[in-house]
């Protein structure tokens, strides 16, 4: 079950129970969500917050998927020059 808020943020409300921010928008003419985060760890203001990034993005031609996956990414490769630093240590 989706509960929508405004401008594409919306819960996603699991069988199980789990809540989901989510967020639905369009780029190179295909539909497509972001996830946000899981509720209560998200708040709403963060949820909304989030979403105006997101769109600040859009309007610059970028999409804010690929932003937070190159986020992950460098966050996954300064977790392994630790890694390899701690080793050679």
């Amino acid at each position: 079950m989706e509960k929508a808020d405004g401008n594409g943020l919306f819960i996603l409300i699991k069988s199980n129970g789990s809540k989901l921010w989510r967020m639905k928008y369009k780029f190179a003419k295909k539909h497509q969500e972001l996830a946000l985060g899981k509720h209560p760890s998200v708040s709403l203001a963060d949820a909304r917050k989030a979403t105006e990034e997101a769109r600040a993005l859009l309007i610059h031609g970028i999409n804010p998927a690929e932003v937070k996956r190159e986020r992950k990414l460098a966050s996954a490769k300064e977790s392994t020059l630790f890694y390899d630093v701690a080793l050679k240590w």
